[in-house]
């Protein structure tokens, strides 16, 4: 059969009645066997991943399920990752046999990399600005970073040793092939260019293709809309019933958010008025109706984000986009973090859907197609930005790296003629006009946040990585035994090998259609790199658990046509296996009976939602101004009896309350300001803990509540040393209210309770690893303060022990306590970062040191900015 292409004859000739519509065409362009395999494939693992779980100890696989449905579900995840690599490869590979090389060669070199760099530890997390569990017990490797470094220049090496090779070996075929064709054919003077007519008939097939393409749009819009409304539509209903019987539940986490949130619903100003890492995400709990509204709207636009994403990938498809849309939907819950009032997908999900858009932009070829996709860009950049300002760092990343991937892939093609100026400034000046609607976005942040007061302090915090990095690093193990189901290690070698696998994509061969795909893969590992960055520091499995789902649907989609109208058996099967790998997981998540549950309560909430926007009844209003009164708080039962007691000597001020510990929501029930940091953990930077004392000071707030807390094993006076220097020096003990200690503030001159506070913190303060972590003091210079020093040396050869010093300040007597290490001898302590010196300035030696070591109190200088 000849096509109207290859004869000159318009396809016009042989349009469909128009009764039909773009479904009509489906059973045309897929096999109907196709389809039943690839049916099949996805019922078979769909019921073998629904079904296994309940089936405990019945053979292998049973056994393997037997533990629970979190495990089974963590394993099928952890499936994700290989049928990821092995379909990103085979979509590169001229046949199966190739790919899965390809994949197994990528794989294997970003394994070896990450094994070879995590297994070994290096120094750890610099205690100089700031104190963590990292630095105090000296165990989180350094070379964790290096690592993740590793796993992407292997596999990039990988990717174009494979590259190489198959060029190589391409062009010996091709030479083979034309050497042999070249003896039997006469005139032959290369491929045969279009004539006239068929340029035209192409041109009209295109013509004809774009209205239904448009039709078969707006459609997919439509099903992306309800879909968005079954699943994240508020019942606004519901969410005022149930806050008139919600109680808060205590956990750290928990309780800071739930203060935070307050503030905000106060009329405070994040990073003006208070300290909080996250944007401005309060605003989407400031108010019940207004902040679940407006939290809906974020939804659709981050979700119709992917809709235009994973159109453009499937070129206009309508069935696979809305596929796509749903298993993103449904897949959602698994990227989540306890006690997380914002699911972490609504955050790090809409960074990746940013850096994937600047692709669709990137791709788009037609002149007012690419206007609108800039405007749309533009918008993105905007909401994004207000929301949390971060997250455009992460999406600036991944749009980096795709933008730099597709400067290489212009500058090494293997047909291309001398590059010419003049195609280089064209590209510059489409950049720049790209770049022109981000840029302004990110400017009217920058002025907002400046005319609100959060401009300086947000730059502050987003300057010092390294000192956030040192409070909050943890032990963490990227190789984990290196099991190839081990869902940690393969979320973090994924990410390289997705980049490794879109080099192979894009290079490998010259289909077109593979160019979009390879890039939005470039720009997911290059924000994916960011998050592994963090998961080096701290282990965030939820989060990399979403770059594991973006490259799977990614792939799918890209994969759908090719795969599905390929002649061999196995691929529709092989697609249907991994569909029905990624329903069976999903289902097993949860997440399916609350679609269905959406799906049946839609119109009720669409009636009673608009209703409520539109008319608020005093019920609702007297509820959203009642959430934060004490009948919440029933589960803080002794956070309520110490607010009890001290509410009388605190008053009408708004700034007389102090709170040493982590209990925020005593502001919350004594309507308190708070006092920048609303817990000690995140005071631990040593600009954060003057911030807190310059308060104290100027406030000189009555009440102090000692709620003693050690957040990760640190000890909060060695975490915190100068807040308790200022507490100490100037409150006594007055009461205790179960368990915490109420503190009042002394007249000017009086002496430090010692007894009390010795008593309460300990005899013996341990500072753990943190002076073999540090340098020694440095000379003298214009940032240095002279201040007491106790220089601790070696007298011979020592062990890794504990080296206990005996002190006495004034007539207290605290016993200093440090791990050393055999490969140093001399170790500095600073005094004045020692609780104790709050009671006096008087300290001198009171006993034997452990035997083996010397030590001297002498006088050193102490840069402003270090902490120890």
């Amino acid at each position: 059969m000849t096509s109207g292409y290859r004869t000159g004859v318009p396809r016009t000739s042989r349009r469909r009645p128009p009764g039909r519509n773009w479904l009509s065409g489906l059973r045309r362009e897929v096999d109907r066997s196709q389809v039943l395999l690839f049916s099949a494939g996805l019922v078979a693992y769909l019921a073998l991943g629904v079904l296994l779980p309940h089936l405990s100890g019945s053979g292998p696989l049973g056994s393997l399920a037997s533990d629970s449905r979190v495990g089974w579900t963590r394993l099928q995840v952890a499936s994700w990752a290989w049928a990821a690599i092995a379909g990103v490869a085979i979509l590169a590979g001229k046949s199966t046999r190739v790919g899965l090389l390809a994949a197994v060669a990528l794989a294997a070199a970003s394994m070896g990399a990450l094994y070879e760099m995590a297994r070994h530890s290096g120094a750890q997390a610099d205690p100089s600005a700031a104190v963590g569990m990292a630095a105090f017990f000296g165990v989180s490797p350094s070379t964790n970073s290096d690592a993740v470094y590793a796993t992407y220049a292997a596999t990039l090496l990988v990717a174009v040793g494979l590259m190489i090779l198959w060029r190589w070996v391409s062009a010996r075929r091709r030479s083979h092939r034309l050497g042999g064709e070249i003896g039997h054919t006469e005139g032959a003077t290369g491929p045969r260019m279009p004539d006239d007519t068929e340029r035209s008939a192409a041109s009209a097939k295109l013509s004809m293709a774009r209205p239904k393409r448009e039709r078969a749009m707006w459609i997919v819009l439509v099903i992306s809309l309800l879909l968005v409304l079954v699943a994240f539509l508020p019942d606004l209903n519901a969410l005022i019933a149930s806050t008139k019987g919600q109680q808060y539940i205590p956990q750290f986490d928990a309780s800071n958010n739930l203060a935070w949130t307050s503030f905000v619903a106060r009329g405070l100003v994040p990073m003006k008025d208070f300290w909080y890492p996250y944007g401005n995400l309060l605003m989407f709990q400031s108010t019940l109706v207004g902040g679940a509204v407006l939290f809906f709207c974020y939804q659709a636009m981050a979700i119709f984000g992917y809709v235009w994403a994973f159109w453009k990938l499937s070129n206009g498809r309508p069935v696979v986009t809305c596929l796509a849309v749903l298993g993103l939907v449904l897949a959602i819950p698994l990227v989540n973090v306890a006690y997380s009032p914002i699911t972490e997908f609504w955050r790090y999900g809409v960074a990746f859907m940013v850096s994937i858009c600047f692709c669709v932009m990137r791709a788009a070829d037609v002149r007012r197609a690419r206007l609108w996709a800039r405007l749309v860009f533009s918008f993105m950049v905007l909401i994004v930005a207000f929301v949390e300002i971060d997250l455009i760092a992460y999406a600036a990343i991944g749009a980096l790296a795709a933008l730099l991937f597709e400067i290489l892939t212009r500058m090494w093609r293997p047909d291309r003629a001398p590059v010419e100026l003049l195609g280089w400034r064209r590209w510059g000046t489409q950049l720049a006009a790209d770049l022109v609607g981000p840029a302004l976005a990110v400017g009217t942040f920058v002025i907002v946040s400046a005319v609100r007061g959060q401009l300086g302090n947000m730059i502050a915090f987003y300057l010092h990585p390294g000192t956030l990095e040192a409070y909050s690093a943890a032990p963490v193990s990227l190789i984990g035994g290196l099991s190839p189901y081990s869902l940690g290690v393969e979320l973090v070698w994924l990410p390289a090998v997705a980049l490794g696998g879109a080099v192979v994509l894009r290079w490998a061969g010259p289909d077109p259609r593979h160019a979009l795909l390879s890039s939005m893969l470039v720009a997911v590992s290059g924000a994916g790199a960011l998050l592994l960055l963090k998961n080096a520091v701290r282990p965030i499995t939820p989060d990399l658990t979403l770059v594991m789902i973006l490259i799977v649907l990614l792939g799918m989609v890209a994969a759908s046509d090719r795969v599905l109208r390929a002649p061999r058996l196995v691929a529709p099967i092989a697609l249907g296996l991994v569909a029905g790998l990624f329903a069976a997981t999903v289902v097993i998540a949860g997440e399916a009976p609350a679609l269905t549950t959406g799906v049946r309560t839609l119109p009720d909430r669409v009636v009673h939602d608009v209703a409520t926007i539109i008319h608020q009844s005093p019920s609702d209003r007297a509820t959203e101004t009642a959430r934060f009164d004490s009948l919440h708080f029933d589960a803080y039962h002794d956070q309520l009896d110490v607010a009890g007691a001290i509410k009388p000597s605190v008053g009408r001020s708004s700034t007389n309350l102090f709170v040493l510990g982590d209990e925020p929501v005593l502001y919350v029930l004594l309507h308190q300001l708070p006092p920048w940091e609303t817990n000690l953990y995140n005071t631990s930077p040593i600009a954060d803990q003057r911030h807190v004392v310059s308060w104290i000071r100027m406030h000189r707030p009555a009440v102090v509540v000692f709620a003693p807390a050690t957040i990760d094993g640190v000890p909060s006076q060695v975490r915190v040393p100068l807040v308790f220097e200022e507490v100490v020096a100037n409150y006594v003990p007055e009461r205790v209210v179960d368990g915490y200690d109420i503190l009042r503030r002394t007249f000017r001159g009086a002496k430090p309770s010692a007894s009390f506070w010795v008593h309460r913190l300990g005899q013996v303060l341990e500072l753990g690893a943190i002076p073999d972590l540090e340098a020694p003091l440095p000379a003298a210079g214009p940032d240095t303060t002279l201040t007491p020093v106790l220089r601790v040396r070696s007298i011979g050869a020592h062990p890794n022990g504990l080296v206990r010093i005996p002190l006495v300040f004034g007539h207290a007597f605290v016993t200093v306590e440090f791990r050393s290490s055999p490969a140093r001898t001399t170790y500095e302590i600073p005094v004045n970062r020692l609780w104790p010196w709050a009671l006096s300035h008087h300290v001198r030696v009171s006993g034997a040191i452990t035997p083996g070591w010397s030590v001297v109190i002498s006088r050193g200088f102490m840069p402003q900015g270090r902490l120890y």
